[in-house]
């Protein structure tokens, strides 16, 4: 999958080299002020952020958010629960990267599907716009939003899981 990303925090799992395996092209940001001062060309298909200490998660959200409208992905380091924080996918910790990159790849497609919509039909767009903003709101205040089957809403229920084999 020939996608552009970005991954911000510290990838001490080596998450960015095997996303670079698997065919996407990876920018990597370690901190927030990286990020500030981050100008490369092109906007990205997907935003990562791994846990990281001292890096803020709320604030590495509102810094991608500022600044573009692709899916934002959650490489969580801890268990602790990320709903509410604007999150498109979150991988829990120890999820195999056969399943998480399948994730991602369904995240992905469904990201630029959306995309080839907004720019066929005008008004359909400005609809999926308001509908996305509407959806983020109520997940910012903590709602429960139903969210498109193709590659949205996984939880750490979803995670690895060694009695089951990994997948």
């Amino acid at each position: 999958m020939d996608a552009h990303v970005v991954h911000i925090g510290q990838d001490h799992c080596h998450r960015a080299e095997v996303l670079r395996n698997a065919g996407y092209r990876v920018e990597e940001c370690a901190t927030l002020p990286q990020l500030a001062g981050w100008e490369r060309a092109g906007t990205p298909e997907a935003i990562f952020l791994t846990e990281s200490e001292g890096l803020s998660a709320q604030e590495a959200v509102s810094a991608a958010r500022a600044r573009w409208a692709a899916p934002l992905i959650l490489f969580q380091s801890t268990m602790q629960e990320a709903n509410g924080m604007g999150f498109d996918l979150v991988i829990p910790p120890l999820t195999s990267p056969r399943k998480w990159l399948r994730q991602v790849r369904a995240v992905v497609e469904w990201s630029r599907g959306a995309r080839a919509q907004v720019r066929a039909t005008p008004e359909q767009g400005q609809f999926l716009r308001r509908e996305t903003e509407r959806k983020r709101d109520t997940l910012l205040k903590g709602g429960a939003v139903p969210l498109p089957k193709a590659g949205r809403g996984y939880t750490a229920r979803d995670g690895w899981n060694s009695q089951r084999g990994g997948d």
